[in-house]
């Protein structure tokens, strides 16, 4: 029999990956059964960094470029914006529903200073991508 040392952190871990997985089943149950109230929801993102700059990707698939506002304040970039449900979608009804319709926000505290006169943002088939050089 091998003797296994005990790693507090590891279950620490274990326990926080535990209560996000539950916040995040209770309030996509929440988000579904209230969708035609405008809840705001999170869409997914991906921060980088490069040498010269700090790239979010953030996933919109079915949202338009003018829907979409990028401010940053201070450090935080926010990402706010609308997703409408398709004309079709909403006079049928639906069997099952995943995608997200309705306000959405995402502010993100940047891990280093940035210019802000110099953030780029191109919204490609369905992706955001916001390159902010840093200072």
């Amino acid at each position: 029999m091998e003797i296994e040392r005990w790693d507090p952190w590891k279950e620490l871990t274990t326990l926080h990956q535990e209560v996000n997985s539950l916040f995040d089943k209770f309030f996509n149950r929440v988000s579904q059964t209230q969708a035609a109230r405008s809840i705001k929801f999170a869409p997914p993102l991906d921060i980088y960094e490069t040498e010269t700059e700090i790239v979010v990707r953030v996933a919109l698939p079915g949202v338009i470029e003018e829907d979409i506002d990028v401010e940053l304040k201070g450090e935080t970039l926010i990402i706010r914006g609308e997703c409408d449900c398709p004309l079709d979608a909403k006079e049928g009804g639906y069997y099952h529903q995943e995608w997200r319709y309705g306000q959405f926000e995402r502010a993100i505290v940047l891990p280093t200073k940035v210019q802000d006169k110099a953030i780029r943002a191109v919204l490609t088939n369905g992706v955001l991508e916001i390159r902010a050089p840093k200072s």
